[in-house]
């Protein structure tokens, strides 16, 4: 294709540069290789499998079906019409394109081919599919004469001349006949279409003045998708659910006013009042009412009577229904409208039965993301406000979840108000006492977040009702089944099933439920109205939970440890390291808030514990600056419920968290702390364990002396207890002195002393670290090839332990010896391996290293 070409066709009216062209091309070329797009001498060339593009693929398949007959033309252009998803070129990124003359060539392509499947159904005798086919059809080209040709004239053939004369006339009716070209058609086969009597005007009830729709591209797209084109499994039924308040009503009347010419026989609303304060009207008010607009009389008034009025008044015709605010599937079916008719349901609760039973396509509605929430309360604000108070509305919206009612309320708030209120209001939506009460007008029931969620409350039974309660007192921001199950010390799964189906939970993995903020705070209040001290007992349950889970995680992945932790016997222990680090993964962001939660409320034992019991995870993950912040609160809190050696305990893991920080100061102060508190207790091993940790600290910044006598005075303690293990600890601290004074066969004897104790306490993870002191004793000496086998056997077992940031620097090692050893392909493969692992971790220091290493290779 010319660049002119190109150019008045993508930039119409604009002076375009001359390099503009190739620029784009180039962008194109690098975002997807595969399409290959070329320059030469001012021309644009693109390059593509034929079954790359849907076009290639619906063209190559109507060509093929001209040389087919029967049930195999039929079968193929049925195939070449799948392609037909969506309407082409309308995405948003195309709308500054003029591409009307693009969507008209290809509409013709489409209705041509659909006219040709249309000739094969009928002779082939396919005529349910030739109805339900045609029905959209006509819909979409109702004006198309060669359609509505062959349509007639099969129903003609295969009914009677009356009922397609019928057919015609109805038709002329609801869409109109602008070059009086149908009238000729329908001549043939009765009356005139003008003969019929004058029809009852066309119904537009969407309730008007609704604001600027935000965001819901994806939304508005499948709701075009269920209605607009419907295909051979869609029944052409919408089902919009969410929970209260997030804009299911506003987002559907904003579709159906974009859309109302694709429905010239009407649009029908209809508000159920299935949740609110006023009485919803009975089914047979409604189907009277919508019969009336549609210009319909029942033969009977009878409640069966109206509704099979209704279903043969719309069947196929283009009429949208809106049946919004529904309560149950069981409100909803008697206005379903007939076969063939578009219809949306709006609910708060999922209405599966629809689905099963009518085939009705579910679209979930969820709360705005950050950006479009901004962007919305940007909008209601105004200039003048964003201006003063622009540097607050990101916070809002983050406190309201995107609750696109709470955020009207709060531009309703600031509305009259001077933009200083917009703080005020910050400061109220950050307390969740006062958070409820900013969102809710008294005043203004549609104003009301409180209000809104009562409605939901008010649909619940008496269970379920009593659980969201008891939820609501849980840490969050998830919750599995097996937490609420112990939480409401019952099974309690059919109700959870019932919150989920109300939208006041979602379930964001299998077995596992997040709640919005405001429906939690709406919960909080309800469990004011909980027997007296349910709500502590909850909150104990809740934190015992937690430290059993924890606890018997920790046992999974360091055996043997020990801390004063009572199990329950009830909890069963995870079969795999693997395991506990996956279930630790899932919960994490819920331990985390329910230490925060224990350390608000001063529940001690639960703080120092959990802590404690996290701390081998968050090590592992290289968590080591939350680590710090969550021990720090452990040591305060065991200070006050806790003994002596269990407090110098926890100052040697918060030690070992600043080590790994690298905060060294902090580190020592730490570690002395903890000696010190041992020696209180009279804790020999406390004490070793301290000098160990001191030693470590001071190898690290190249103490070599001190190190050698720390880690001497821990051996000896650790000889004196008969403790191996701990003496394992000790040799191994003094093979990497060793090493880094460069005595390497002190080195080799310490680690082979070091390793049997270890191989016979079982303890993998000190074998492999005496590995990796061995790797770098090969590797000084020069022997490069049992280095790199030496570190193969280390990663190997960091690896079965999940230990990811032991793994990811031990492959470090690794690619450096083998780079040395001229195995370059090997040592990047290394450095990618590392490269994976730092980024699952989120170690930007380590990931940077690697890259750095990469770049250099």
């Amino acid at each position: 294709m010319r660049h002119r070409d190109i150019e008045d066709r993508l930039w119409p009216g604009e002076r375009v540069p001359y390099h503009r062209v190739r620029d784009t091309t180039r962008s194109l070329d690098d975002r997807l290789s595969e399409v290959n797009a070329k320059n030469d001498n001012r021309q644009c060339m693109i390059s593509l499998g034929g079954w790359d593009v849907d076009y290639l693929r619906f063209t190559r398949g109507i060509t093929e079906a001209k040389g087919l007959e029967g049930h195999r033309r039929m079968a193929k252009l049925k195939e070449a019409l799948t392609e037909w998803r969506a309407e082409p070129l309308v995405d948003a990124d195309l709308e500054k394109f003029d591409l009307s003359r693009e969507r008209a060539f290809l509409d013709s392509l489409r209705r041509t081919a659909t006219i040709d499947l249309l000739d094969a159904m009928a002779g082939c005798g396919e005529l349910t599919a030739f109805r339900t086919t045609m029905l959209d059809a006509v819909r979409r080209w109702p004006h198309d004469v060669p359609l509505l040709t062959l349509v007639s004239d099969v129903l003609a053939d295969t009914e009677s001349g009356t009922r397609a004369g019928a057919f015609l006339a109805a038709h002329i009716r609801e869409h109109g006949d602008p070059d009086d070209r149908l009238a000729e058609l329908q001549a043939r086969f009765g009356p005139p279409a003008t003969a019929a009597p004058p029809r009852a005007p066309v119904p537009r009830q969407l309730p008007g003045h609704h604001r600027h729709l935000v965001g819901r591209r994806a939304e508005l797209q499948a709701l075009t998708d269920i209605l607009v084109e419907p295909g051979p499994a869609n029944a052409g039924i919408a089902l919009v659910s969410g929970m209260a308040g997030v804009g299911k009503t506003g987002l559907v009347c904003s579709w159906a006013a974009k859309f109302e010419d694709r429905f010239p026989g009407g649009t029908l609303y209809a508000d159920l009042n299935g949740f609110g304060s006023l009485r919803p009207e009975s089914t047979e008010q409604i189907l009277a009412r919508m019969l009336a607009d549609l210009g319909a009389e029942p033969a009977t008034t009878t409640p069966d009577g109206l509704i099979t009025a209704f279903r043969s008044a719309t069947a196929g015709r283009s009429v949208l229904v809106v049946l919004d605010n529904a309560r149950d599937s069981a409100q909803a079916r008697p206005l379903l409208p007939g076969t063939g008719c578009p219809v949306v349901v709006t609910s708060r609760n999922r209405l599966e039965s629809l689905i099963t039973r009518e085939g009705a396509q579910q679209l979930t509605v969820r709360p705005l993301e950050r950006t479009e929430a901004v962007t919305m309360l940007a909008d209601s604000l105004g200039e003048a406000r964003m201006r003063q108070a622009g540097h607050l509305v990101g916070e809002i919206a983050e406190l309201v979840g995107g609750l696109p009612l709470a955020l009207a309320v709060v531009a309703a708030r600031v509305a009259t108000r001077p933009a200083d209120a917009v703080r005020t209001i910050r400061d109220a939506l950050r307390k969740t006492k006062t958070r409820l009460d900013t969102l809710s007008f008294k005043n203004d029931t549609d104003l009301n977040v409180r209000v809104a969620l009562s409605y939901s409350h008010g649909g619940l039974s008496g269970p379920a009702a009593e659980l969201w309660a008891l939820l609501a007192l849980h840490p969050g921001p998830t919750i599995s089944l097996a937490a609420a199950v112990d939480l409401a010390a019952r099974d309690c799964a059919g109700e959870i099933e019932e919150l989920v189906g109300a939208h006041l939970l979602d379930e964001r993995a299998h077995e596992r439920y997040a709640m919005h903020d405001l429906v939690r705070d709406y919960g909080t209040e309800l469990a004011g109205s909980l027997p007296p001290g349910r709500a502590e007992e909850v909150g104990s349950a809740v934190f015992e939970f937690l430290l059993q889970h924890v606890w018997a995680c920790d046992q999974a992945l360091v055996p043997g440890r020990e801390l004063p932790i009572r199990t329950s016997g009830t909890v069963a222990a995870p079969r795999t390291v693997r395991d506990a680090m996956t279930w630790l993964d899932a919960e994490y962001p819920t331990i985390t808030a329910a230490l925060r939660q224990a350390a608000e409320a001063r529940a001690d034992r639960y703080t120092w514990l959990v802590a404690m019991a996290l701390t081998t995870y968050l090590w592992r993950r290289s968590k080591f600056a939350d680590a710090d912040r969550y021990l720090r609160a452990a040591a305060d809190a065991a200070e006050r419920v806790a003994g002596l050696p269990d407090r110098a305990m926890v100052y040697r893991m918060l030690a070992g968290s600043r080590w790994n920080m690298k905060e060294y100061g902090l580190a020592k102060g730490a570690q002395r702390c903890a000696i010190r508190l041992s020696e209180q207790a009279g804790d020999v091993r406390g004490i070793a364990y301290g000098h160990v940790g001191l030693a470590a600290l001071h190898l690290d910044q190249d103490e070599h002396a001190q190190a050698r006598a720390e880690y001497s005075e821990a051996r000896t303690l650790f000889r004196r207890l008969g403790d191996e293990l701990g003496e394992a600890d000790a040799l191994s601290g003094l093979a990497q002195v060793a090493m880094a004074e460069g005595d390497h066969d002190r080195a080799v004897r310490a680690c082979s002393d070091a390793s049997d104790r270890y191989a016979q306490a079982g303890d993998v993870n000190g074998q492999a670290a005496v590995l990796v002191v061995l790797g770098e004793v090969h590797e000084d000496r020069g022997d490069l090839s049992r280095a790199a086998a030496t570190y193969d056997l280390a990663i190997a077992r960091y690896r079965s332990l999940t230990r990811h940031s032991h793994e990811a620097r031990t492959l470090v090692r690794l690619a450096g010896v083998l780079r040395q050893d001229g195995r370059a392909a090997d040592s990047t493969q290394a450095l990618l391996d590392a490269r994976t692992l730092y980024r699952d971790l989120g170690d930007e220091a380590g990931l940077d290293r690697v890259e750095e290493l990469l770049t250099d290779a």
